[in-house]
């Protein structure tokens, strides 16, 4: 039952921490969007610059400011540099999901060890039958509640992972939509400041979180 017991608590302290960054990461995703394109387009001032030093805690954030620092150079690097941020955020939103599935399986095969040894262990050749019929019995119960205590926390662990597997894969489409208006915006900044013969935007050296 312990064993059982410990491997639910790191499920559920896996669960927490990963859905918490998840939810944190989709509940500022569409504000992260708007502040990065409100400083592309330039309709922010010096301030909003620096405010976008602060985007550095959001995956969407990094991944604009991994697009941003290569726009001085040509947008296809931008895109490239974009895309492999992308992939990067995605892989530490789920780096440790699948864990979470691992110990779901563990927990259903610790359930079925407690199970076999519960009915093992009140086997007694030296014992009276009333004796036997006790231990039997005691057995049988700790073996039954051992395997539905490891049918319960698997049940919920699986619920939970699917959730996290839900949220991270809408979490992915919002990040290569908002890859996607990002170098929208770029390419809109570069062909306006060819019309107007406006030299290309500096590059942002020194950015840092």
């Amino acid at each position: 039952m312990w064993p059982i017991l410990a491997t639910h608590a790191v499920m559920l302290a896996l669960v927490v921490e990963r859905g918490a960054r998840i939810a944190a990461a989709r509940r500022r995703h569409a504000a992260v969007e708007a502040d990065v394109l409100r400083w592309i387009r330039g309709t922010g001032d010096l301030g909003d610059t620096l405010a976008l030093r602060g985007l550095g805690r959001y995956p969407l954030g990094r991944v604009a400011r991994a697009g941003l620092l290569h726009a001085c150079c040509s947008l296809e690097q931008a895109k490239i540099a974009m895309d492999a941020a992308c992939t990067q955020e995605v892989a530490r939103l789920t780096r440790w999901t699948p864990l979470i599935r691992v110990l779901v399986s563990a927990t259903v095969l610790l359930g079925l060890l407690g199970t076999i040894l519960g009915l093992i262990g009140p086997h007694c050749p030296t014992a009276d039958a009333t004796s036997k019929a006790v231990a039997l019995a005691k057995g049988i119960s700790e073996s039954m509640s051992c395997t539905a205590f490891a049918l319960y926390a698997a049940l919920v662990g699986l619920v939970a992972y699917g959730t996290m597997h839900a949220h991270t894969d809408r979490l992915a489409a919002d990040l290569q939509a908002g890859t996607a208006s990002i170098m929208q915006a770029l390419r809109d900044v570069r062909r306006f400041m060819r019309l107007r013969d406006v030299r290309p935007m500096p590059p942002l050296r020194g950015y840092r979180d």
